[in-house]
């Protein structure tokens, strides 16, 4: 007869109560540490990828001022060194940099999120 009566003390492992309030417990904290931290973990690669563009942007200006260089040197003329450019925008009348008696282009390079903007005068 003492073999069907089981002590409960004996007993190891946890109540389905237990484990309940357990997983709740364990959602609730989830839910706090999900708002707390929001959208830092998917844009922590942010500042890697602006690095990047502004690599990238500074490598296109660089061939663009060695042109310019090389203008200035006498090596090219102006129109060679416009060419070699590409896609500029000569600056208008009336900006603060403006001289009538040059001409004056603007490069802008974009590259991702990134905007690296130069002038060159003649």
């Amino acid at each position: 007869m003492k073999k069907l009566i089981r002590n409960k003390k004996t007993e190891k492992g946890f109540t389905l109560l237990e484990v309940i309030v357990t997983l709740t417990l364990a959602a609730v904290l989830a839910s706090f540490l999900v708002s707390f931290m929001g959208t830092t973990i998917t844009k922590s690669s942010d500042p890697i990828k602006q690095a990047r563009d502004l690599g990238q942007s500074s490598g296109s200006i660089e061939t663009i001022s060695a042109a310019y260089a090389s203008y200035l040197s006498g090596g090219v003329t102006w129109a060679a060194f416009k060419t070699a450019c590409g896609s500029y925008t000569t600056v208008a009348s009336g900006s603060g940099i403006y001289s009538s008696n040059f001409e004056t282009i603007q490069m802008s390079i974009t590259t991702g999120s990134q905007q690296i903007v130069s002038y060159f005068m003649q």
